[in-house]
This record gives C-alpha cells, sequence and structure tokens, in this order.
C-alpha cells in the first residue's frame, strides 16, 4: 500500500522504534557510567586505607568523601540482602581478588575491603542514581514529543480527506461542498479544486446554453417546414420525397441531442454483445 496516510504511520513506527533503543543505550550508557564511578571511588578508598589506614586523614577523607565506616555486624546484616554492583561472575572475581567488594542495597553503594587479613566495611551517604525514575521521565518526553508530532501529522493530512471526499462527490455528480480552508500546502490544492470545479460548472451551464439555443433554432425551421409540406397541393412523389428529407433531418438532429446527453453522462448505457455481421448490416 503506497498511500501517503500508510508512509505517515510507518515513518511513526521507525521514530518509536528508534526512541526507545535511544532510551534503552542511554539508560545502559548511565547505569555503566554510575557504576564505573563507583568502582574508581571504591578503587580510591582502597589505596588511601593502605596508606593511611590508621591516620586521622582517613576521617577527614570519609567525610569529604560522604562515606562513613560500618561495624562488622551491621554490614554483614545488609550485605546478605545487597546485589552485587559488578554482575558478570568473572569480573567480579577479578575485582574481589584485588581485595575489594562492591554492592548495592536500598539505593546505597557499600564498599567491603580486606587489608592485612582484616575486613573493614563502608557505606557511601550519597544515593544511587534513581534511573527508574530517569527512565519514566525520558518515556514520558518521548512519548509526548511522538505523539505531538503524530497529532500534529494526522491534523495536517486531514484536509486531503476533505479534499479526496470533493472529487468522490464531483465524480458522481452530486453537488460539491466548498469548505473554509486554511493556508496549507493542502488548502492551496483544495482551493484549486473548487476554483475548477466552479470553471467547469460554469462551462457545463455554458454548453448546455449553447445546445439549448442550437437545437432549438434547428428544430423551429424544420418544425416549420414539416408542416408547409403537408400543406402543399403538390405530386405525392416530390411531397415525399420533401417529407424524407425533413425525417432524415430530424433523425440527425435526435441523434445528436443523444450525442449530447451521452457526453454529459445523463443517459445510462445498457451494454451487450453483439455480432460483427448485425453491426456491417446496421451500418
Amino acid at each position: 500500500m503506497n498511500s501517503l496516510a500508510f508512509s505517515v504511520k510507518l515513518l511513526g513506527v521507525l521514530i518509536a522504534f528508534l526512541m526507545t533503543a535511544m532510551t534503552y543505550f542511554a539508560l545502559e550508557y548511565a547505569i555503566n557510567h554510575s557504576k564505573a564511578r563507583e568502582i574508581t571511588n571504591s578503587i580510591l578508598l582502597y589505596k588511601t586505607l593502605k596508606q593511611e589506614l590508621h591516620s586521622t586523614n582517613i576521617s577527614n577523607y570519609l567525610n569529604n568523601h560522604n562515606m562513613k565506616k560500618l561495624t562488622k555486624d551491621k554490614a554483614l546484616s545488609i550485605l546478605e540482602k545487597a546485589s552485587f554492583v559488578i554482575e558478570t561472575p568473572i569480573y567480579r572475581e577479578v575485582f574481589e581478588s584485588g581485595n575489594i567488594s562492591l554492592y548495592l542495597y536500598e539505593e546505597y553503594y557499600y564498599y567491603s575491603f580486606t587489608i592485612n587479613d582484616k575486613r573493614y566495611y563502608f557505606k557511601n551517604l550519597e544515593k544511587a542514581d534513581s534511573y527508574i525514575l530517569y527512565l519514566f521521565i525520558a518515556i514520558a518526553f518521548l512519548m509526548l514529543i511522538f505523539t505531538s508530532i503524530s497529532l500534529y501529522i494526522i491534523k495536517a493530512l486531514k484536509p486531503l480527506k476533505v479534499l479526496h471526499k470533493k472529487i468522490h462527490t464531483y465524480a458522481n455528480k452530486s453537488e460539491v461542498v466548498l469548505v473554509e480552508s486554511k493556508k496549507d500546502e493542502v488548502a492551496e490544492v483544495s482551493d484549486a479544486f473548487d476554483e475548477a470545479v466552479k470553471r467547469i460548472e460554469n462551462l457545463e451551464n455554458t454548453r448546455t446554453l449553447f445546445w439549448r439555443n442550437v437545437m432549438h433554432e434547428f428544430k423551429t425551421p424544420l418544425t416549420q417546414g414539416i408542416l408547409m409540406v403537408h400543406m402543399l397541393n403538390e405530386s405525392s412523389e416530390n411531397k415525399e420525397q420533401l417529407i424524407d428529407v425533413f425525417d432524415r433531418m430530424q433523425i440527425q438532429l435526435d441523434k445528436l441531442k443523444e450525442l449530447e446527453y451521452i457526453k454529459a453522462d445523463n443517459v445510462e448505457l445498457v451494454l451487450q454483445e453483439v455480432s460483427i455481421l448485425d453491426v456491417i448490416d446496421d451500418v
């Protein structure tokens, strides 16, 4: 189906698919970027702990980076319910082999470090990014844009349906209702069609009036001639010849009249198969 409406709908589906794909990849990128940031933070904290484990600078570092140290019991109770930030097992094992573990629980990141055979636990006091909220906002925004574009296109194509109805109405010899148009390309086509309809109607009216006058000018003297012939006191042979001439003229006028009716679509033709011999005999 090569209609304009179908093409617009297909374009809308393609745009919706592209928007969905872009949203998905953008969300994946944001999640991976956030995880990479936390991995970097955990590595920096681990290096700081190894260098200054018993220094007061650790407290300052934790305060400056919105982190706090957790007790072992509290940390273990939380980590039992937490999920791993690094989901791929082989990558997680490689990362944990460096004495670092990273967890996520109730929108907070938790760090676990092994230094000198002793385990330390920390919590990032800043909440993790709310990707679900961002996702819903992005989807709502994209759907709003897509819906607005779709409604605008549908509204822009609506005059085409009106124009199609007008053309169909005119083709069926019905009265064409002229619709108030707007200032756009489709409206210009509609206005041009309206002007064409008016001109064609004027030409039709002029042609009809012309044929009426022509038929009247032919029929009047022909009728007078037939009456005069019947009133003549001439021999039957001459009189019959004149009557035959006038009859043939009358037949020709009737054929012209039928031809005009056919051209004006005022005669419904009944089509049927005939033999070529019958056509030759009629000729």
